[in-house]
């Protein structure tokens, strides 16, 4: 087994028990709505909230760095292109 599956494995065994050990009923409240659930359920929805108002705090960043990247790479291609057009090529060796 690799050190990845073993990983995943140990995370999927840890959700699991917590998973079990927090499965009592809880009464969330915000504004107007009302939910009812699983200790589990509401935090794993926290969870998804706060991991997606990560990422999406975090997309203008990467985006311009995507396209610096990409600016960059095309750069480089011109770069080693004009100095293949300006090597003399060896014919016969």
């Amino acid at each position: 087994m690799t050190p990845a599956i073993l990983i995943a494995a140990l995370i999927a065994l840890v959700s699991m028990i917590f998973s079990l050990q927090n499965a009592q009923k809880v009464q969330v409240t915000f504004l107007a709505w009302f939910f009812e659930g699983p200790l589990v359920v509401v935090l794993l929805i926290t969870f998804l909230a706060g991991a997606s108002a990560a990422w999406l705090a975090t997309l203008p960043t990467r985006l311009r760095l995507r396209r610096e990247l990409e600016t960059h790479r095309r750069h480089d291609e011109e770069e080693g292109k004009q100095q293949e057009a300006g090597s003399p090529h060896r014919q016969g060796l």
